[in-house]
């Protein structure tokens, strides 16, 4: 439960000459059991199977508690323990501070965590008090945001390891495993941070464009993935960017994706479009190679609003299919803490959606144009 050392990261380079002194759980895998994307790239569309063995890793699957989002939470690391390999020994770290009472868990709630992990060893880290000072400092942060920057907490981990991140409005669709040994097959090589786009559905809220760029320019701090200790160079982006938006008292939209995104070189970026693990599905073929759907910008599948506004686009038609899916695996949840926390509630009652017609708006506008146009 105790915070990471302030001042490690001038240590990172020491601590990877001694990557064999690794402290925390380790994963024992033979080889990489899911594919990876070719090349260094991550950006490519084609997946090869990986069969080099890998030593033994440590890492940690990472969230932010939430008691409001609890039922979000528990459904999430149900789906989480349930689809990933035999064989993924990483530990469940639960982020939190005692000045966010929104993530200060009873006890009671930690123990339902505990049980929904199943055979998992979870965590619980404290956010360093000084750096939380810090993050409060910063102006005009909307409702939510704090919270989101709860995550940087991850970055100051001084053990080396492998960290992937995963926002509580999620659900697993199938195993992720295959990201950790990723991340730990290239952690001989430059430091580069994780994520995935494909954006389909929530397309038109970070790009333009209806598709997922083809060298896509922005991480979506949904899900991440990264070894640790992070670089120095990188820390010291992220603090210089807090300390010149609350010295100019410059308001910060979506905290984390600002402060995030700018503290990456573009060499740093390893965003792919072949992991299929954020954003969400937008046909019955794209949710069958899906493997973590994310409700962002929209009411969660358990009713509440997100701490952002988006609506739901023409193409979100799998919204109703993957809210079934996780009503069912939050249904699971209830059954398993039924007998042993019977006054829990856990309400996996779905949103009746209103989805907007499958006919894209713009092409409506530039027909109507046309038949003008001929009048």
């Amino acid at each position: 439960s105790e915070p990471w050392p302030p001042s490690w990261r001038n240590l990172g380079g020491l601590a990877r000459l001694f990557r064999h002194a690794r402290v925390g759980p380790q994963i024992h895998m033979g080889s990489v059991g899911e594919p990876v994307t070719n090349g260094a790239g991550g950006a490519s569309g084609g997946l090869a199977r990986d069969s080099r063995r890998l030593e033994p890793f440590a890492c940690a699957y990472a969230f932010t508690a939430s008691r409001k989002w609890l039922v979000g939470m528990l459904t999430l690391v149900s789906s989480l323990a349930r689809h990933n390999e035999p064989t993924d020994a990483c530990v469940y770290r639960v982020l939190w501070h005692p000045s966010i009472s929104d993530t200060v868990l009873t006890a009671a709630e930690r123990g339902m965590l505990t049980e929904t992990a199943r055979t998992a060893r979870v965590e619980w880290v404290q956010v360093d008090s000084r750096r939380y000072a810090t993050y409060r400092q910063l102006p005009y942060l909307r409702d939510g945001a704090i919270q989101s920057l709860v995550k940087l907490e991850l970055f100051y981990n001084a053990r080396d390891e492998v960290v992937v991140f995963l926002d509580v409005d999620m659900l697993i669709l199938k195993s992720i495993s295959f990201v950790a040994e990723h991340v730990a097959a290239a952690r001989d090589l430059p430091w580069r941070l994780h994520g995935s786009s494909n954006f389909y559905g929530v397309s038109g809220w970070v790009h333009s464009a209806e598709v997922t760029p083809k060298v896509p320019k922005h991480i979506n701090c949904g899900f991440l993935a990264f070894s640790t200790p992070a670089p120095a160079d990188f820390i010291n982006r992220i603090e210089r960017r807090i300390y010149e938006r609350t010295r100019d008292r410059i308001e910060i939209f979506s905290a984390d994706q600002d402060i995030i995104n700018h503290g990456l070189r573009k060499e740093q970026y390893a965003v792919h479009t072949d992991w299929y693990t954020n954003y969400r599905p937008n046909s019955d073929a794209t949710l069958a190679r899906w493997r973590v759907a994310h409700w962002l910008g929209i009411e969660k599948p358990w009713g509440v609003q997100g701490h952002t506004r988006g609506e739901v686009r023409y193409n979100d038609r799998t919204l109703p299919q993957i809210d079934a899916l996780w009503a069912d695996e939050c249904r699971a949840v209830r059954a398993t803490l039924s007998s042993r926390y019977p006054n829990a509630s856990i309400d996996c009652r779905t949103p009746a959606r209103e989805l907007p017609g499958l006919v894209h708006p713009l092409l409506v506008r530039a027909v109507g144009n046309g038949v003008l146009i001929q009048l």
